[in-house]
């Protein structure tokens, strides 16, 4: 059975966007630990109230963390900070009874750029990859102690790992470490055949999704149809691979009835493909 889910807003205060998930009819809200209004101490501080309020609303939870987070940094003392800071979040959860974190392939910097089709620095890269394999297994490893799975998001074309074989290469390292697949994201790397080929190049590991539109060019979490994504492959892939857990709406524009509208278009795709 597939869910979905609403991806809390962490500019604002989270018993309302909990709240404004069961009003929006979904299955789970994906809480956003990050500033202002999610950092991990408020949500932390706000814990009993959070736990009553879910139960009260016959809604589950996962965690998502800031994308910032370095985890391939070239810098030791700052890959130590955010593995650290990575484990605080993990322990938070598993307080809040979430079995499922996730973390991004976000390693920004001179070595990730490209000019002309080619990267700067290819030695630059592969060092980002290996420092990407040794925190995952720490942490991976910290996380199964806390009943809590790790998954790992691609990120959007640009400064970041996004190409299928960049997460091939840190998952295949990494026993233990789920994929979660951003749909939008994976559009910019090379439009629905590249989201097609995530799917079935990972589908062993998927475990979660997030879904929106743009128009290849760049992350702009438009509504389902707004942009060039062809949903109908794309859910038919989904459903080929067998996918069948949680799926959040990062629908961040167009108000509530655009997100209501995205919701149908997908669940309507659903049941026709």
């Amino acid at each position: 059975m597939v869910f979905f889910g609403y991806p809390t807003n962490p500019s604002k205060e989270i018993l309302g966007e909990i709240r404004k998930a069961k009003r929006l009819g979904m299955d789970f809200v994906e809480i956003g630990f990050e500033g202002p209004c999610g950092l991990p101490e408020i949500i932390l501080e706000k814990r009993k109230r959070i736990l009553d309020l879910l139960k009260k609303q016959h809604i589950f939870s996962i965690e998502h963390t800031a994308y910032w987070m370095n985890f391939g940094s070239l810098y030791p003392a700052i890959r130590k900070a955010w593995i650290a800071e990575a484990k605080r979040t993990i322990r938070i959860a598993a307080k809040l009874g979430m079995n499922m974190v996730n973390l991004h392939a976000s390693s920004q910097g001179m070595f990730m750029i490209e000019r002309d089709g080619r990267l700067v620095t290819k030695e630059g890269k592969q060092t980002v990859l290996k420092n990407y394999v040794k925190s995952m297994k720490e942490l991976v490893s910290y996380a199964r102690k806390h009943d809590v799975r790790l998954m790992l998001e691609n990120c959007p074309k640009g400064k970041e790992i996004s190409e299928v074989a960049d997460i091939k290469y840190i998952l295949d390292r990494v026993p233990g470490l789920k994929f979660h697949l951003d749909i939008g994201h994976a559009n910019t790397v090379g439009g629905t055949p590249v989201i097609v080929k995530f799917i079935n190049t990972f589908k062993d590991k998927l475990i979660h999704i997030h879904i929106h539109d743009n128009n290849g060019k760049k992350d702009e979490h438009l509504p389902i149809g707004e942009g060039n994504i062809d949903f109908r492959k794309v859910v038919y892939a989904l459903k080929k691979a067998g996918f069948d857990r949680t799926i959040s709406f990062e629908v961040f524009f167009g108000g509530e009835k655009k997100f209501r509208d995205s919701v149908n278009r997908i669940k309507k795709l659903w049941k026709e493909v």
